[in-house]
């Protein structure tokens, strides 16, 4: 498992222009931002083949571990799994084999009010 956060599964919504992304955070990491208050969210950035076959990229924008992703469960005693849906605004939709890859990030919000990173970018073929 990544060190601090992995996308471990990416699926199509059907009827819509969204993805479901799942993304394993670090036990602690999950525990300070929903219960001790702690300010982190992910960055998650998908790329794939479209339905046009052409390379496509989609970034997530900050995204709230507290508020903005839902719980799926205990991976292991230090990992946990969260989910969210990433809207593909304009970009073409997947493929019938888009080969996903991913990077995700934690960041924490500091006094500044600024991101400061916890750790690399993390890249993942879920």
């Amino acid at each position: 498992m990544a060190e601090h956060s992995s996308v471990i599964g990416i699926s199509p919504i059907p009827g819509t222009t969204q993805l479901n992304v799942g993304v394993a955070v670090q036990k602690g990491l999950y525990n300070a931002a929903t219960v001790g208050g702690a300010d982190f969210g992910l960055l998650v950035s998908i790329t794939y083949m479209s339905i046009n076959n052409k390379i496509t990229s989609v970034q997530s924008g900050r995204v709230s571990i507290k508020t903005g992703t839902q719980l799926i469960g205990p991976i292991d005693n230090r990992t946990t799994a969260v989910q969210f849906n990433l809207s593909l605004g304009t970009a073409e939709a997947p493929g019938g084999q888009p080969s996903y890859t991913a990077s995700s990030q934690i960041v924490c919000k500091n006094a500044n009010g600024s991101d400061d990173e916890i750790g690399p970018a993390e890249d993942s073929n879920p």
